[in-house]
This record gives C-alpha cells, structure tokens and sequence, in this order.
C-alpha cells in the first residue's frame, strides 16, 4: 500500500464509497407472501426490528438523516405510532472503513447480524457479503402503498444488478457545472449542452488554455476523471483490466496538469462562490467551470444571476448517464425472518414520510418524491429567510425559485444514471492510494499504471 495519510484516506471513502455498485443476492422470494404483512398489521405485533449504525468514526454521520441520534428519533416515533413494535438500535463502533466493513461481513457470515444494515460502510459489492444479503424489491412491491411514480426509479435501475436491489439508497446527489462567462467563446460553446461530462470539459479547456484561468474547474481532479472513464480500463465482471499502456499514462498525466495543486484527492468540491465578491472574481480567474451540488441552495437562487459564472447543467459519464452519488441507505439480511424484512419496510417507509421528519436535517435530493417536494420547499425557504435577514441581496421571489429547484430536479432525474466506482472497496482503495502518490509526484505515471495492472489482477485472482 502508498497510502500515507489515513485522513485523507477516510476522506475519500466519504465520496467512493457512496458511489458503490452492487451486485447479486442470496434471497429468493417466490414463495414468500409479503403483501400479508401490510394487508394485516396485527402481524408486525410482538416483533423487534434491529439496526445497525456505525459509531465513533469521522464518515458516520455523511447524509445527516442517517447517523445514529437521527435513527433513534425515527424509532422512537414509529414505536409511539404503532404499539407492540421494538426498535432496538445498535451502534457498531469502528475507526475506519476496513473495520467497519470486515465487522459487518463477520457478523453476517455468523448469522448476529442485525435486520438493518447501513449500506454505505458495508461492501456489498464483494461476492462474500452480497450473498448475505437481501433483495429488497420485491418486498416493495407487495406494500400497497409503494407506487413507482413516488420515486426516483431512475436511482434504484443504477445501483440494481439482475433486477435485484441490495442496498436501498434514500437519497443521492449528483454535480452541476457552470461556465465562465469571462470567456465569451467558451460560455457560446457551453450554452449547447444540456449535459457536460469530464471529457467535454478537457476539451473545452484544451481549445481556450491560452485564456486567464489555470483549471478546468473546482472539483477536477486525476482521480474523478478516470472513475468517469474507468470502462476504458477495467470491467469486474468481464476481468477486464488495461492500465498498463501508453494511453493511461497520458490520461492521467493530462488530467493531473488541469488540477489545481492543493486538491485534496478524491474530495467532493461543491462550493460556490459568492456572487459579487472577491471569491467569484477569483474564481473566474482560476477555472473555466465551477461545480455545485443540489444540497448548495446557491444554483437556485443568487448564482443565477452571477456575473462571472452561468447556465448549470448535470455532470455525465462519457456516454452521457449522470453520475451520481449515495449518500445513505440500508441493506437487509438475507436470514431475517419474512415479518421482519417486511416490518424493515415498513420503518424505512415511514422515515421517508415528511410527516415523521419535523425537526430533522433535509435530504436533497431523497429519493422518495414527496419527500424531496417537501425538503427542496424548506430548504430554499429558509435560505431566502436567512439571506434577508442578514441583508444579502437575492436573485428572485422564494415561491419562483421552489419551482425553478423542483422543475431543475424533475429534468436532471429523467437522464439514465451510473455510479461510477469501478468495484469494492479493495480495489477501490489500490486505485486511490496508486493514484494519490502519482498526483504528490512520488511515483511516476508508468509506475502508477504498472502497478495497477499488477495488484488489481492478483485481487481478482484472489476474488475467485
């Protein structure tokens, strides 16, 4: 291993990890009669559901509903709401994602596991853990009340394998981009697309460098690049593995030039600069795009009337699915009982609620449509309310920038999607830390691709 920097490490699994693909499944449910369970309630009566949440580690609380004093308060509001029921929530206590992961694999070859596992330190993807692992759609599809056009399908077809879902994500995120406006033949050239990926962006920047700014933009960097491309170079389930040649070599080359030096690799950028100050004249100085996320309830409102910087569009894989990102969720154990996999549903379903989440942080996007209408309403309510009490100027009336916001999600949302990240966490994390010595300069681009090519093989070897 070249990692040197166990923060930087944790910091970028905050980002990979979320953005995790899994595969397969262990249960088989064509004799179960799940529909029973929501048709007569009496039946979750006497049962427990149990859940277990990280604890005592920096990435617990990432997508803010899902940490353990949130899952509490949910608890204890389903309990009040339907007597009899127990919810018991346990606090899996780790340091890092290894630790996690091997602990939550351990517990489920053992049979302790709990019901309710929260997926993204879980690594679902690797065979060993996926087949422990539940289904979770067609216990959906028996509740009477799960109706497709309440939720983001587009979501649950990304991060599904064979038709089968094993980790249930509640909300996900994607960027945004922005073009400098300072440049006027780079913003005519942006003005038509609907959607930019990394490459359009080399491009572009590769047509006007002779210009001011120094990068592409605010969140590029060697390592975000190739995940967006990693089918050029690796495929899991075709053993696919072409890092050691010329082209990547140059590929990461390239891509290490275009990023600013003090980027953290691996590290989300979604800030943007505040209109009218130093910050954004400074900005339009250094990049040729900025990036944004969804939760920055800028887009909507004061960045569109910036003076540097206009025209947000979805960030897209090279074949034009978005990229997006999961920001929490829940796997299921395959060895739960049918009630309770029907009741873990049923407790998810009822966290979703808007109605059973006053006082608790916002998810935007979640994945569940009532929820997101309600988050975005609240959300950009309370960043105008706030804005003028502190005498900031806006950029239109609240009620016209909900709709802007809900219209802008609705559109982004219909685009086929992809999670990137080319596998589990072992691989994952070779390219990481391989990658995080080429970009401090420690090793060469030849050196990075040929070990790639080398550990990758050997984990796949070892993976049989």
């Amino acid at each position: 291993m070249f990692l040197k920097n166990k923060l930087k490490y944790v910091t970028f699994f905050i980002f990979v990890l979320l953005l995790t693909v899994g595969c397969g499944s262990a249960s088989v449910y064509k004799q179960v009669d799940f529909a029973k369970y929501f048709n007569d309630r009496s039946l979750f009566i006497g049962e427990t559901l149990t859940i277990t949440i990280p604890i005592n580690s920096p990435i617990t609380h990432v997508g803010g509903m899902f940490n353990r004093p949130n899952i509490e308060t949910l608890a204890q509001r389903y309990m009040r709401a339907n007597p009899g029921v127990y919810i018991v929530v346990r606090g899996l206590e780790a340091t890092d994602i290894t630790t996690i992961a091997e602990a939550q694999r351990l517990e489920l070859m053992a049979g302790r596991a709990d019901t309710l596992i929260e997926f993204p330190w879980l690594d679902w993807r690797n065979p060993a853990t996926s087949r422990l692992l539940a289904d979770w759609y067609p216990i959906m599809r028996a509740d009477p009340r799960f109706n497709e056009s309440d939720w983001f399908m587009n979501v649950f077809d990304a991060i599904s394998k064979n038709g089968k879902i094993l980790a249930l994500p509640m909300e996900f995120s994607y960027e945004i981009i922005s073009a400098n406006t300072t440049i006027p033949a780079l913003y005519a050239l942006f003005s038509d697309f609907n959607a930019i990926s990394y490459g359009d962006m080399i491009y572009l920047f590769n047509l006007f460098s002779f210009d001011n700014p120094q990068f592409v933009f605010n969140g590029f960097d060697v390592l975000m690049t190739l995940f967006s491309s990693i089918d050029s170079f690796f495929c899991l389930e075709q053993q696919y593995i072409n890092f050691y040649n010329q082209y990547f070599i140059d590929f990461i080359y390239q891509s290490r030039n275009m990023t600013r030096p003090e980027r953290p690799l691996g590290f989300p950028s979604h800030q943007i600069p505040i209109i009218g100050t130093n910050t954004e004249l400074n900005y339009s100085q250094r990049y040729y795009f900025i990036s944004s996320n969804p939760r920055n309830a800028s887009p909507f409102t004061n960045a569109l009337n910036s003076t540097y910087f206009s025209g947000f569009i979805p960030l897209v894989c090279d074949d034009g699915k978005l990229i997006i990102a999961l920001s929490s969720g829940f796997a299921l154990n395959a060895t739960a009982t049918p009630v309770q996999k029907a009741l873990a549903w049923d407790f998810v379903s009822f966290a979703l609620n808007p109605e059973n989440r006053q006082g608790l942080p916002e998810m935007i996007p979640a994945i569940y449509i009532p929820l997101f209408r309600h988050d975005v309403t609240r959300h950009i309510s309370h960043f105008h309310y706030r804005a003028r009490r502190e005498g900031r100027w806006l950029y239109g009336d609240t009620e016209n920038q909900i709709i802007h916001a809900i219209n802008h999600f609705y559109d982004i949302a219909r685009l086929p999607m992809r999670i990137v990240t080319p596998a589990n966490f072992a691989i994952s994390s070779i390219i990481y830390e391989t990658l995080d010595q080429f970009n401090d300069g420690l090793i060469s681009g030849r050196q990075a691709a040929e070990y790639l090519q080398n550990r990758i093989t050997i984990v796949l070897m070892e993976m049989d």
